[in-house]
């Protein structure tokens, strides 16, 4: 039985859009592959990420970066305690903490930027001191 001119043209109308879709699922995935990739977001911190991440920063890093003074070779610095009244260098500076030998104060580095800050670190004020840390150590944050 030979088809009817109707349906002859039916089955062609039904090949060309099926091509048509396929030739337009090919243009949008030559298009996709021609588009450069989506620079991606910093995924934003978890306080826990934030805090360990900020004590695993050594002190050549947060040192120079928070009094501008360098991390000798011994990886130890003496040097007086930023708003400390002290005529001898007491203060000790370690690869991950500190300590004056003057005021017997010390801690990690949050202590010593509540120190050179004058921000309290027992206090509801320390939440903004570890973000402004961030800011300033590790980028911005969000």
């Amino acid at each position: 039985m030979a088809a009817s001119p109707q349906e002859v043209a039916l089955e062609i109308a039904s090949d060309w859009l099926a091509e048509e879709r396929w030739l337009a699922a090919r243009r949008a995935e030559l298009e996709a592959a021609r588009r450069p990739p989506r620079p991606r977001r910093p995924l934003s911190r978890t306080v826990e990420e934030l805090h360990d991440a900020l004590l695993a920063v050594s002190a050549d890093v947060w040192l120079p970066a928070l009094t501008d003074l360098e991390l000798p070779c011994s990886r130890t610095i003496c040097c007086p305690l930023p708003g400390h009244e002290d005529r001898t260098p007491s203060c000790r500076i370690y690869d991950t903490s500190f300590y004056c030998f003057g005021c017997h104060r010390g801690g990690d580095i949050f202590a010593f930027a509540g120190e050179l800050w004058g921000v309290p670190t027992h206090s509801r004020s320390f939440p903004a001191l570890r973000e402004r840390l961030a800011d300033h150590l590790l980028g911005a944050m969000r």
